[in-house]
């Protein structure tokens, strides 16, 4: 066992007994760590990936600031400033850098490509973050580069894509890999990493409806994208052990416009890795240009694609 997972396994047994003793403390931890991500080290593959973007310090404004902080997110921006631009946003902990593998095959495809580390991940300002508080500046960049050709979300990057488009951003198609269709889903999640009970789960979204003004399953997206007329594909490996893959489907029968591709044997990250599904997804993006395979932008990127497992 490493410390990690020692650390994980000692909390969650403080967490149950606190539940037992004193459920309104435990209710109050359970709502502050949802909106706490784990911030994880980025390997080297990333780092190589990211070497030749322009990136840049943006402020934003934070629901989490004090009066003395500055907060700002990174950006970071390849490709040619005229070109038509791709937003790419990553999960719950993690960074705009895992997302990366995408963007030479776009930028060989034409495109420009914008990801950022979400406030509270990365190289960002912060501890504490929403999906309000990414969806803020997905809004704000859409409105930076006059709409997107493309946004492409990992995870709960998909659920801040969703969101934003209902709040204004806008695209001419979505890819979503990997997200959860509805909040019940993340709830789930979130229970089972910390063996939470109903209590907890419930003071959980009463934090999140005070917070946003609105009931939790208005961030879902079987609620965002419900009827919406944009292109879409879904991306779910079977093997997810973080999002089943049965949400994809039910986000699917609830946007027409979308497109429904399953993978097998990735799992929830590693999918991101995978030539194939970077190949379908940048050719989903050109899909009303010339129509030719991706493959041979992989095959020839200066960006490492699968160093690692």
């Amino acid at each position: 066992m490493n410390l990690h997972t020692a650390l994980h396994q000692a909390f969650k047994t403080t967490f149950q007994i606190t539940q037992a003793i004193a459920p309104g403390i435990a209710q109050r931890w359970a709502a502050r760590l949802f909106i706490r991500p784990m911030r994880f080290e980025r390997p080297a593959r990333e780092t190589a990936l990211i070497q030749n973007a322009v990136s840049e310090r943006r402020p934003f404004r934070s629901y989490y600031q004090r009066a003395s902080d500055a907060p700002y997110y990174v950006c970071y921006q390849w490709g040619n400033a005229s070109a038509p631009a791709v937003l790419l946003i990553h999960g719950w902990a993690g960074r705009g850098s895992q997302m990366a593998t995408l963007a030479a095959p776009l930028v060989t495809a034409g495109y420009q490509v914008i990801t950022f580390d979400a406030p509270a991940h990365g190289d960002s300002w912060g501890r504490c973050t929403n999906l309000l508080e990414v969806s803020n500046i997905i809004q704000a960049l859409s409105e930076e580069f006059g709409g997107f050709a493309a946004m492409i979300g990992h995870s709960f990057g998909g659920m801040a894509a969703g969101f934003a488009l209902a709040e204004g951003a806008q695209t001419s198609k979505l890819v979503t890999i990997g997200s959860p269709a509805e909040m019940m889903a993340v709830f789930d999640g979130f229970r089972r990493q910390l063996n939470a009970s109903d209590h907890s789960i419930d003071g959980v979204k009463q934090y999140i409806e005070r917070v946003a003004q609105r009931p939790v399953e208005h961030f879902s997206l079987t609620h965002t994208l419900a009827g919406r007329n944009i292109g879409g594909l879904i991306i779910h490996d079977k093997e997810d052990n973080e999002v089943p893959c049965e949400q994809a489907a039910r986000l699917h029968h609830v946007w027409p416009d979308s497109e429904l591709h399953y993978t097998s044997g990735l799992g929830h990250r590693r999918i991101l890795r995978d030539e194939a599904t970077i190949a379908r997804v940048v050719d989903f993006v050109r899909s009303n240009e010339s129509q030719y395979s991706v493959l041979t932008y992989i095959h020839t990127s200066p960006y490492p694609q699968n160093a690692g497992a």
